[in-house]
């Protein structure tokens, strides 16, 4: 092959606007958690505003928000014949990121389902647009099962 292997998936977030929902993940360990920050933080407006409760002082969280890659290992046991399973974790972490509980999220390449099955362990609703039958049939039974494993 005269190319690299891609290490790396795209995805992409499309909303109507300004996304309604942002809910970061916030699991990356801070070097300097609990040490305290002083100073200023410029504001939106371009005014600097003083960091926590407005003396200046902030304490570093444990945690901080994510990079935007997230290292996340592809399913070793795919037991479908669809040729490219996303992880479950990968389709439920953005699902937690950009919706909460009750909404409906819409995945147009279907394919295996793992967005469905996703949306129905996180309590979302889902919407799945997927042409080929076989595939569709493949996530048709996985959501199926996701749900009757609920209960």
């Amino acid at each position: 092959m005269k190319r690299y292997e891609n290490t790396f998936e795209y995805m992409f977030v499309f909303s109507k606007g300004m996304p309604k929902t942002t809910n970061i993940i916030k699991d990356k360990p801070n070097k300097t958690s609990g040490t305290i920050l002083h100073g200023t933080v410029r504001q939106r407006d371009g005014c600097l505003k003083p960091r926590g409760n407005g003396n200046g002082r902030k304490k570093t969280a444990e945690f901080g928000r994510r990079h935007n890659v997230w290292s996340i290992y592809p399913e070793r046991n795919n037991k479908t014949i669809h040729p490219a399973v996303f992880p479950e974790q990968l389709a439920k972490d953005h699902i937690l990121s950009w919706s909460n509980e009750g909404d409906t999220v819409l995945d147009c390449f279907m394919g295996s389902g793992t967005t469905g099955v996703a949306c129905v362990n996180t309590n979302r609703q889902f919407i799945g647009i997927e042409l080929d039958d076989t595939y569709y049939e493949i996530a048709r039974q996985r959501i199926n099962n996701a749900v009757f494993s609920l209960h």
